[in-house]
């Protein structure tokens, strides 16, 4: 949203154009009276003349003068780059309507008759000055996001640590002016200086680490637990200044928070020579570079760690060659590596979805696009195929974690009916849609508690109950139901009527990217019957339920379109987990 400050008329100049003395005085006197500034021309030509030493906010041109006529002058105007975008409002005695047309075709904003009226003079000079502010600030502002963009582009070009922090210090000086730039990240309970700019090469300053104190009155180790930006005026004077000569003596200093997944992985430190404070257009613009520099620099940081762990096992794989045994651990580490370099994929994307829904906010939140009902159901299904990409995402975060044996659940004791609920309640309005019912069946409220992990159990069944959806015809029925065959044991099933499982398949369908029927005949969606997906859903189910220590399987008389003869999903969980967990 585009904010305009109070309106100054001191702040604007205005040119009145007129042949006739007495117009011009009567003009500049209700101008000047009403706090603009004025510059007087008494024909075209001499006001042409006069914009080129100094250029007007808005000009109230005559229409009838000689040499030049009105017309004439707001075509020249018009035709010149430098003017053309300077508001001219005709006035005139003229009434006709082909007198306005012509005008409005020379590129007159506006027309006002004599004699002036100063209300109406004031009213159309006060909006057409106002929509000149606008337009050039929404000009600003997309050239702004224009400049984010090209950043965030630049940033996420590469992987490498050392050019990512080498990026982050150039580029966060195109939005705001600096003489020392440094970038220390966290280790462990010390802040290290990790990449600096404008500091002599001899101050041996990226050797300096900061210990992180906890409620101290370090200024570095404020912006770690504020988690929010701090500006500092002769920051020597601040007692919370870290005594370290290679910070030399900056006269205005700004320390920014680096904070990824709600974590403060660093500070982005800013420092200026002259008096000149950081003002709060600087510390929002460099609040909203630091949001894209993190995503990068964590990235980077991913996948150095990862290029130094590959390093590593190069070399000790090379070491081992001659030990059979020890070469097949190491092949069996690099095996698992995999996932992690789907992390990194992953993460990768996470950046550009995160530049897709800021923008969307920042778009929906205008109201100027918020009225034009087209424009903003186009930015809505943006915004929504976003949020869809980035739960695939998640989804693929998830399978490498389960792969990796890194599924780490939190268990508390817990019932099933209130989250079976949730889940119901969440997915009235696709049940609907369908006209599929859903029931859960009283006797999962006698289950009794487990100890489980609720966020991740909402992630399973969730996603069995989606696959019930997509695989049952409208106007279906799904039955969720739950008993204990031992006491130590519950199981749940969930029943479809829907198109069912062929046998043979109905092992591969917990697999890793398994699509029933043809992929190119598939409609995507979460809850369109048959509709397609990355094949990740009952995967993760599987590895949440048997890192649960648990137990999942499916059966079903067969696949058949026309009869339907549904399936049934079963878990099993422990009631109590191991004293491990």
């Amino acid at each position: 949203m585009i904010n305009l400050p109070d309106f100054d008329s001191s702040n604007f100049t205005i040119l009145v154009v007129d042949d006739t003395e007495a117009n011009r005085t009567i003009a500049a006197t209700l101008l000047t009276n009403s706090g603009f500034k004025v510059m007087l021309a008494e024909n075209g030509r001499l006001a042409l003349q006069s914009i080129q030493e100094k250029q007007p906010d808005l000009v109230l041109l005559d229409v009838m003068m000689p040499e030049m006529d009105g017309f004439e002058t707001c075509q020249h105007l018009k035709a010149n780059e430098a003017t053309h975008e300077i508001p001219v409002i005709f006035m005139t005695s003229l009434a006709a309507t082909e007198d306005k047309l012509k005008g409005f075709n020379a590129g007159a904003v506006d027309y006002i008759t004599r004699p002036l009226s100063q209300r109406e003079l004031l009213a159309r000079i006060t909006t057409h000055l106002k929509n000149k502010v606008f337009t050039e600030r929404f000009k600003q502002q997309a050239l702004f996001m224009q400049t984010l963009n090209e950043i965030g582009q630049a940033l996420t070009s590469t992987l490498d640590l050392r050019k990512v922090l080498t990026l982050i210090l150039d580029e966060i000086r195109t939005l705001v002016a600096y003489d020392y730039g440094a970038i220390l990240i966290r280790q462990d309970e010390v802040l290290e200086f990790a990449a600096a700019r404008g500091y002599p090469s001899d101050t041996g300053l990226l050797h300096v680490v900061i210990p992180i104190q906890k409620n101290g009155d370090d200024l570095f180790c404020q912006v770690m637990q504020m988690k929010r930006p701090l500006a500092i005026t002769n920051p020597l004077e601040h007692p919370g200044w870290p005594p370290i000569s290679s910070l030399l003596s900056p006269s205005a200093w700004l320390g920014l928070p680096l904070i990824h997944q709600n974590h403060t992985i660093g500070i982005l430190s800013l420092a200026r020579n002259t008096s000149i404070p950081f003002t709060k257009n600087d510390i929002e613009l460099a609040t909203t570079f630091t949001s894209q520099a993190v995503l990068a620099l964590q990235n980077a940081r991913v996948y150095d760690q990862l290029s130094k762990f590959n390093s590593k096992l190069e070399k000790e794989v090379q070491i081992r060659t001659e030990d059979l045994q020890a070469a097949y651990s190491q092949l069996e580490r690099l095996d698992n590596t995999k996932s992690d370099f789907i992390h990194v994929a992953s993460h990768e994307l996470f950046t550009p979805i995160a530049l897709i829904t800021g923008y969307c906010h920042i778009l929906l939140s205008d109201p100027n696009l918020a009225v034009n009902e087209s424009q903003a159901k186009i930015i809505e299904g943006i915004n929504k195929g976003a949020k869809r990409l980035n739960e695939v995402v998640e989804n693929l975060l998830d399978v490498a974690k389960i792969d990796n044996q890194d599924l780490h659940l939190f268990f508390q004791d817990m019932t099933l009916y209130p989250l079976l609920h949730q889940i119901r309640y969440s997915l009235d309005s696709a049940l609907r849609e369908r006209d599929i019912s859903m029931l859960i069946h009283p006797a999962v409220q006698t289950l009794g508690t487990i100890q489980a992990d609720p966020e991740a159990l909402h992630k399973a069944l969730l996603q069995l109950i989606l696959n019930a959806i997509k695989f049952t015809p409208d106007g279906g029925k799904i039955v969720i139901n739950g008993r204990s065959p031992q006491p130590n044991i519950i199981e749940i099933s969930i029943q479809d009527n829907g198109i069912g499982i062929d046998p043979v398949n109905q092992e591969l369908v917990f697999t890793k990217f398994y699509q029933t029927g043809e992929v190119n005949l598939h409609s995507t969606g979460k809850t369109k019957f048959k509709g397609g997906g990355p094949g990740l859903g009952l995967a993760i189910v599987k590895g949440i339920v048997e890192t649960h220590g648990g137990k999942i399987w499916v059966e079903s008389p067969g696949y058949n379109e026309e009869t339907c003869p549904g399936s049934t999903f079963f878990i099993r969980l422990p009631r109590h987990q191991p004293a491990s967990h």
